[in-house]
């Protein structure tokens, strides 16, 4: 399945009202990364389907409102999506846990490793 990643860098302090427009179109969760400026970065996946265009322009109408009721500048918060495959999320990070050997008669083992 394909997914469009949308992403938002905002303030820092309107994380939460940005994750609320995101679940507002249906978003299952949110992504937050600390920028080296002091704001962050927001991304969230929603599924490439028919509503998806609607989706998106809702998001932007949505964050639009927010700059209005909360005197931001909705023009310095760049909204972005582009296209990513899915991908098995759910067992790349083994790829980061390996056998170790901790003494001379223990071993750990993750037990998906022989």
């Amino acid at each position: 399945m394909k997914w469009s990643e949308v992403s938002i860098v905002a303030e820092a302090r309107e994380t939460d009202l940005v994750g609320a427009c995101f679940y507002d179109v249906e978003a299952t969760g949110v992504v937050i990364e600390d920028l080296p400026d002091g704001r962050v970065m927001v991304r969230a996946y929603l599924p490439v389907d028919d509503a998806l265009d609607g989706r998106i322009e809702a998001f932007r109408a949505g964050i639009a409102a927010l700059a209005d009721a909360d005197g931001f500048d909705a023009a310095a918060c760049p909204i972005t999506s582009r296209i990513v495959q899915d991908s098995d999320w759910e067992n790349n990070w083994k790829a980061y846990f390996h056998t170790q050997r901790v003494g001379k008669h223990i071993v750990i083992q993750p037990s998906w490793e022989e």
